[in-house]
């Protein structure tokens, strides 16, 4: 196996050396050699051992060529820079058969240890197989752990003092205390959109440098490893042979990887292909869920949960938390969302109080869309558009706030279902949407109003929204708004002169109601003037 010379020199680190070669990663060594008799046999790939003197001659003889060598003379003139290019010096005196013994063993034990490792990915010998390889080659700790941060494996004959380590170890999961922890550091988002070698050197998380690999297919986070450089420091040549573990563990990883969420449930693939339209037939449907052992029987409810941007990473955890939250549901990881499908009791319910369910939303940051019950796993696909519709539409609205603090509404319930959303979908999914709704009369008319209550500090188009609620009904909307009924109907006639709109017109109470809905969706902009006083 070929080393690159920061390798070498990493292995090297026990000796007092002197480097005299620029780029040491590009430098690319096949084996170590005793310097030849005739310098025309020299080779590039070749590191040659021999003493300071011979490599000097030799330097002279034939250029581009690279020694380690054992310092046998007294530094003078003729040690230059120019002179010294391409020699690595050991300043200490010992045997050049020795030195170029200890290179062989060097390339012997990482070639090795590579080969091993190949086997152990032939033969399947898992994840802890091949992190026990590598302790003697990287010896610092590695802890591999999965998109729901369980522990997959760990260098066991390795000891630490690091905490977090500490805890995985223990637990067999990193505990909320460390997730707390990566929150406030802002980890999720940085292994979220991680590409290559991560190295943390801020000392925040840990007392050591912590270099991190994040595996990701399809788009996913999957797997993570970690090296804790609690027993060598960092190096360049110890990144490369961290480099070739976990060029060795993606390929572990990419063989195993079974689905997004690395739940390993038995039924992933078949929601995957209920999900995607791959599978349709009924009966199919009732054959593959019977062998798997999942209900066919009864009312379901589909749920989809999303998370902040950056906390994709988190995705698995939540997946697991969420099973053991909600009884007897099935749990997948999908399109970087959780989903969940939930069996409901006979009195509609999903098992637990729905408070409890938005306190888990809210201690995750998290958001979710309800489908509407459905009876048949086929109908499965349907459920996740619903659920996919009530997410979208859910809290990110332009103008919830707006309308929120117009109708002063408490603060809006991280979970939405597709019943209070569907006309939002309709509304934003039609081509006639907001250009076109700015130029009806219906938002003239509530910017009117606005733009009046600004003014002149009235409530005209609470007491407008209010009042089409309650079905024009000035007795229940003078009891919310704290109005007598009489005054509820002079103001009701007043907005109506004002909008130059009877609300005796159905026509024209659907407009108005259907631009209370498009408010969520854009917002208002700043008022109009007033075009009556």
């Amino acid at each position: 196996m070929n080393l690159s010379l920061n390798i070498i020199l990493d292995q090297l680190r026990s000796l007092p050396l002197e480097v005299h070669i620029d780029d040491p990663a590009e430098k690319i060594f096949c084996r170590g050699a005793l310097l030849p008799r005739d310098y025309r046999v020299m080779r590039k790939d070749l590191l040659h051992v021999c003493r300071l003197s011979d490599a000097l001659r030799a330097s002279s003889a034939v250029p581009d060529r690279f020694y380690l060598c054992i310092r046998d003379r007294i530094t003078d003139g003729q040690e230059t820079d120019e002179r010294l290019q391409g020699m690595i010096i050991v300043n200490e005196n010992m045997e050049t058969e020795l030195l170029l013994n200890t290179v062989q063993e060097i390339f012997d034990r990482v070639s090795e240890w590579y080969r091993k490792m190949q086997d152990a990915l032939i033969h399947e010998a898992g994840l802890q197989t091949i992190l026990e390889l590598s302790e003697p080659i990287i010896g610092n700790t590695i802890n591999i752990s999965d998109s729901a941060f369980t522990l997959l494996a760990r260098t066991t004959h390795i000891e630490t003092d690091d905490p977090m380590s500490l805890a995985l170890a223990e637990f067999g999961y990193h505990p909320e205390s460390t997730l707390q922890l990566f929150r406030q550091n802002h980890r999720f988002e940085v292994w979220n959109n991680a590409q290559s070698l991560l190295i943390n050197d801020s000392k925040t998380m840990s007392q050591y440098i912590l270099v991190n690999k994040v595996f990701r297919f399809r788009n996913t986070y999957f797997t993570h490893v970690v090296m804790v450089c609690d027993h060598h420091p960092l190096s360049d040549g110890l990144l490369e042979l961290f480099t070739i573990l976990t060029d060795i563990l993606a390929i572990y990883a990419e063989r195993n990887w079974k689905d997004k969420n690395a739940l390993s449930h038995n039924y992933d693939t078949f929601f995957q292909d209920l999900l995607t339209g791959s599978l349709t037939s009924p009966m199919d449907i009732m054959e593959r869920a019977q062998y798997l052992g999942l209900r066919t029987a009864g009312q379901f409810r589909l749920m989809r949960l999303s998370v902040g941007d950056g906390m994709e990473t988190a995705l698995g955890r939540i997946g697991r938390e969420l099973s053991d939250l909600i009884p007897g549901c099935q749990v997948l990881v999908y399109e970087q969302s959780v989903l969940a499908l939930m069996h409901l009791r006979q009195n509609g319910g999903i098992g637990i109080p729905e408070e409890h369910l938005i306190h888990f939303l809210s201690r995750h940051q998290a958001r979710c869309g309800l489908s509407d019950d459905f009876t048949g796993l086929e109908h499965l696909q349907r459920a996740y558009e619903q659920a996919s519709l009530a997410l979208k539409y859910s809290g990110t609205l332009r103008g919830t706030e707006f309308l929120r603090s117009l109708m002063e509404l408490p603060e809006a319930s991280p979970l939405c279902t597709f019943q209070s959303r569907v006309l939002h979908g309709l509304l934003g999914e039609s081509p006639c949407n907001e250009g076109n709704w700015r130029d009806s009369v219906y938002y003239r008319g509530l910017q009117t109003l606005y733009a009046y209550d600004q003014q002149h500090n009235t409530n005209n188009l609470q007491l407008l929204r209010t009042y089409l609620w309650y079905e024009r009904k000035a007795t229940e909307t003078g009891q919310v708004l704290h109005m007598h009924r009489n005054n509820v109907i002079y103001r009701i006639s007043r907005i109506e002169q004002l909008m130059d709109l009877s609300l005796d017109d159905h026509g024209t109470r659907v407009g108005l109601e259907m631009s209370f809905l498009l408010l969520e969706l854009y917002g208002m902009p700043a008022p109009a003037e007033p075009e009556h006083s």
